[in-house]
């Protein structure tokens, strides 16, 4: 995972390398006007942006009771499991779950998907899902689709700690 990540890095270097090549070349031969559309023309490729939708965790924490924990773990990366739930005498009731991705992710992504969360309130269990992407320089290359993760959310018997 960290040799995929290093590649990104590499490659990003040589882009940028050779990108200002690029325009040192256009520069001396076109003088201004073709430079600075070729810069202009660059940073408006570069400048699109992704929009991530509005985290609603911070507001059902105050609904409820939250517990996150590293689900999966490999060489600089891990897998993060967030789960806010209400808890009562019948058990635990899930408001939200989510997955994420952290660490050393250059060159992945990850795409949650269901959080389930199950069992008795004193040993309750977890199964998360969903697709890590393989990015070069920022562009999807391979899907591990399906990922799923089982196990406890607390030791049995072991209160779920607040965040």
């Amino acid at each position: 995972m960290i040799a995929w990540s290093l590649l990104n890095i590499i490659l990003l270097l040589v882009f940028i390398f050779s990108w200002a090549k690029a325009a040192r070349l256009l520069w001396q031969s076109a003088h201004s006007w073709l430079a600075m559309a070729f810069v202009l023309g660059s940073v408006g490729i570069a400048g699109t942006h992704y929009a991530a939708p509005a985290d609603t965790a911070p507001a059902l924490a105050q609904l409820g009771r939250s517990a996150q924990q590293v689900i999966h773990h490999s060489l600089g990366q891990e897998i993060n499991l967030l789960v806010t739930y209400s808890q009562d005498s019948t058990g635990r009731r899930m408001l939200n779950g989510t997955t994420y991705l952290s660490g050393f992710v250059a060159g992945f992504s990850w795409q949650p998907g269901v959080v389930q969360l199950t069992g008795p309130a004193y040993a309750p269990r977890y199964t998360a899902t969903g697709n890590r992407r393989w990015l070069l320089l920022g562009i999807p290359v391979y899907t591990q689709a399906g990922q799923v993760f089982e196990g406890p959310l607390a030791a049995a018997g072991q209160p779920v700690a607040n965040l």
